[in-house]
């Protein structure tokens, strides 16, 4: 399907953007289907872990577009061996790295001492709280055609701990209390987070608020289960929905003959950062690697700075056409370090998603997931360091250590050990 909306739709109208359809040959063709098997099957059908989610967003949206780019583009022949070889292979390390267990065998987990509603309203009280005093109250919705300039105007004015604060409001704390109100039936504490991501939407002008609202209901709704003592199939199901997606959008596209959703739900989500890497691998194969020398990083280790590898992108490569050329953790790992930093980055990952799922192991699955799920989006665009600080996966973390188990979730929510459907599949056993 992505192959399809690369050639009939996206190509014709976002040549600017490197998208060059190329029929790959039937070698290339044959890796390409075989590496992203592979990694099909050694990414889990049944959630085993919390972490499995962040699995079910990487294969979609940060492996297969560049497997595809790579094979089909023909701007990126020069470096489609690599590109493919590193970036297939770090997901594989990735998979296989989740595999290894979790809990030892007869370890009890400790209940949490204290619960993170209070560093979750501290943060929610600061980060409105900052934001309407900066920009005012914001009811009216932006179109995404308008979204564009109610974005410059925010960056313009943000204060600095802003940008930190709605990041991890966006992307941690909202999902965390829309999932929490959609899990236990607290209506009106999702309702009203739901008009927190609004607010945020109409006030920075950032697409993907709206985007994390879905997200949240798909991953909860993909863990439904009726037998508690089965995992629930969210990996089938998460690839089921990202394929109806893709589908309707091109369907709906082709039969308009427009270019619209496509563009919004599939170049702009998988295709766009797909080919960022691209030119990210074409760029840094020749030019000097930067190694973490520019912005805070460079500053706290002291190098001589640098131009980030975003704003040489931009410069050199897409001459200004695209002003922010965001591309995944692979692209950015590759800028700074090369190959070996691509397969680096997959270890670190994978050693961070171990603590993650150890320290979930007091909280509901289905909470811990969407956790670590929600923020863990900003991976396919963003580099390993910014998703972890910027956009909340380390706060993920800190709250997930301090969720209740379900039972005592469920009766503090007034709902009993079995308020919906999906409470019944918190406390499964763990599949090794």
């Amino acid at each position: 399907m992505l192959s399809y909306a690369d050639r009939a739709i996206l190509a014709p109208a976002f040549g600017y953007e490197g998208l060059h359809y190329q029929a790959p040959s039937p070698w290339i063709q044959g890796t390409v289907i075989a590496l992203i098997i592979t990694g099909t099957a050694l990414t889990p059908a049944r959630l085993r872990h919390p972490s499995d989610g962040v699995l079910y967003i990487l294969l979609p949206l940060s492996v297969i577009p560049v497997l595809l780019v790579a094979a089909t583009d023909v701007i990126f022949a020069d470096v489609k061996d690599s590109l493919i070889a590193s970036v297939s292979g770090a997901y594989l390390v990735l998979a296989a790295c989740s595999r290894i267990p979790r809990t030892p065998p007869g370890t009890r987990a400790p209940r949490a001492r204290r619960q993170p509603w209070i560093l979750v309203a501290i943060l929610s009280v600061a980060c409105y709280g900052l934001m309407f005093a900066t920009f005012g109250v914001h009811f009216h919705l932006p179109s995404f055609r308008d979204v564009y300039s109610v974005r410059a105007v925010f960056s313009d004015q943000e204060p600095g701990a802003l940008g930190y604060l709605i990041s991890w409001q966006a992307s941690v704390i909202n999902p965390l209390l829309i999932a929490w109100g959609l899990h236990y039936r607290r209506w009106l504490l999702a309702s009203a987070r739901v008009g927190g991501e609004l607010l945020i939407y109409s006030t920075a002008g950032f697409k993907s608020v709206l985007f994390t609202v879905v997200a949240v209901t798909t991953f909860l709704l993909a863990m439904r289960q009726g037998n508690p003592r089965r995992a629930p199939a969210a990996g089938t199901r998460t690839a089921f929905a990202f394929a109806v997606l893709a589908a309707v959008a091109a369907a709906v596209d082709t039969w308009q003959g427009g270019i619209g959703w496509t563009s919004l739900l599939i170049r702009r989500l998988s295709l766009g950062p797909g080919i960022n890497t691209g030119y990210y691998y074409s760029y840094f194969s020749t030019a000097p690697k930067t190694h973490l020398a520019y912005g805070t990083t460079g500053w706290l280790l002291g190098e001589t700075p640098v131009t980030s590898p975003t704003a040489q992108i931009a410069g050199a490569v897409l001459h200004g056409a695209v002003a922010v050329p965001n591309a995944n953790l692979w692209a950015d790992a590759y800028a700074n370090f090369g190959t070996a930093e691509v397969i680096a980055s997959a270890f670190l990952l994978a050693a961070f998603l171990w603590f993650y799922d150890r320290a979930a192991r007091n909280a509901s699955r289905a909470i811990a997931t969407v956790l670590i799920a929600v923020p863990s989006l900003s991976l396919a665009n963003s580099a390993l360091r910014t998703c972890l600080l910027t956009y909340g996966m380390l706060l993920a973390l800190l709250l997930v250590t301090r969720l209740p188990d379900p039972l005592t979730a469920a009766r503090r929510s007034g709902g009993g050990c079995t308020a919906s459907p999906s409470s019944r599949l918190t406390r499964m056993p763990s599949r090794r």
